[in-house]
């Protein structure tokens, strides 16, 4: 049973054993303290824009968190209770157009991941570990309709599965098997990332909390009034997360995401061809721009093709054509030609697609 406050805070959650979990939170509305059934206490402190910076949990142990001036997570540290000097420090490096979080070292366990997206979409489909000099592994990753990972197999030759997951709608894990990863819940889309020790989700511009099912700190975008819902800054998808996602912690759309794509075909290969992989997918889907933008807009996707990457190495090589029309006050017309893929010493990766011209227009919120 949860329970709630006169701001719609969840301050308790009581399970039908009788357990009992407790939330406070600051005159912001910031998660700031979390009381389990065994009254172990986890606390969360914020910087003056909002972000998280330090997490003390309940033997004293805490984790500090380091971002760049323009507020991307550069860096977790984590420290025994009283030491000075960090345990272990988790780094992470973004690709510049997309913003995904590419590779991630860790300095206790030494190993350095590398994540494969296919765009457009920005869907994680599989991670190289670096486990020493001579030791790679490769695994894939497997997404329900809502984007969130339901399994991960092994990509060494084997076919064995590494993890599996089921989810509550707000994304508690209701089960799993496997030793775990970082991305679960939405971590196909954008690569929104698991936190581990603290539990949160990483939706790129803050921190999202299953527990509450609501992000920790108030959303940058202060909402529309001719959307309601999106005026509460600290609520996820407008409490409907079966049909919204919100992986950028901005603004919620629909699971639909993108654009009308024929066919798409992508493969990796690793260590030469000792493991690949190939697949195609079909669909169709739309996406709702009145959600973002609060006004009407339209934008047509033309015909593209694109390449492959044929060699192994660091490069980019992949374009898209995309106009998008902007109808709203304060917005004439944009277009732009934007896309691209890599490929990373040791790996390469492959995409083929092809794009049909889809047009849709909206004016005040409503499709024509």
């Amino acid at each position: 049973m949860n329970h709630y406050d006169q701001y719609g805070n969840k301050i308790r959650v009581v399970n039908v054993l009788g357990n009992e979990n407790q939330f406070t939170y600051d005159i912001l509305g910031r998660l700031i303290i979390i009381k389990d059934a065994l009254g172990r206490t986890t606390n969360n402190t914020y910087d003056d824009r909002d972000r998280i910076i330090k997490i003390t949990y309940p033997n004293n142990s805490y984790e500090k968190y380091i971002y760049s001036p323009v507020g991307k997570r550069l860096a977790i540290e984590r420290y025994d209770a009283n030491e000075a000097t960090p345990e272990d420090i988790r780094y992470f490096v973004y690709d510049a157009l997309r913003c995904n979080n590419v590779y991630e070292f860790s300095t206790s366990t030494g190993i350095i991941n590398r994540y494969i997206y296919i765009n457009p979409g920005n869907e994680l489909v599989a991670k190289i570990s670096t486990l020493s000099a001579n030791l790679l592994s490769l695994s894939y990753y497997h997404s329900d309709a809502l984007g969130s990972v339901s399994m991960v197999t092994d990509g060494n030759g084997n076919g064995n599965v590494n993890n599996t997951y089921n989810y509550e709608p707000f994304g508690n894990i209701l089960s799993s098997t496997g030793k775990g990863d970082a991305y679960k819940f939405i971590g196909t889309i954008y690569g929104v990332e698991n936190d581990g020790m603290s539990g949160l989700y990483h939706m790129n511009n803050r921190y999202y909390d299953a527990s509450t099912g609501r992000f920790i700190s108030r959303d940058i975008v202060r909402g529309f009034v001719n959307d309601p819902l999106s005026l509460n800054r600290y609520v996820y998808c407008k409490n409907n997360p079966i049909n919204f996602i919100d992986p950028e912690g901005l603004w919620s759309f629909t699971t639909d995401i993108g654009i009308t794509i024929l066919g798409n075909t992508y493969s990796v290969s690793f260590e030469g061809d000792t493991v690949s992989r190939q697949t195609t997918i079909d669909f169709s889907h739309s996406y709702d721009f009145t959600t973002l933008i609060g006004g009407g807009v339209g934008y047509s996707v033309n015909k593209s093709e694109v390449g492959n990457i044929a060699r192994i190495g660091l490069g980019i090589h992949k374009y898209a054509s995309v106009e998008i029309g902007f109808y709203s006050e304060g917005f004439s017309g944009v277009s732009a030609t934007i896309g691209y893929a890599f490929g990373i010493p040791g790996v390469t990766v492959g995409l083929t697609e092809r794009e049909e011209e889809k047009n849709k227009n909206c004016e005040g919120g409503k499709k024509e």
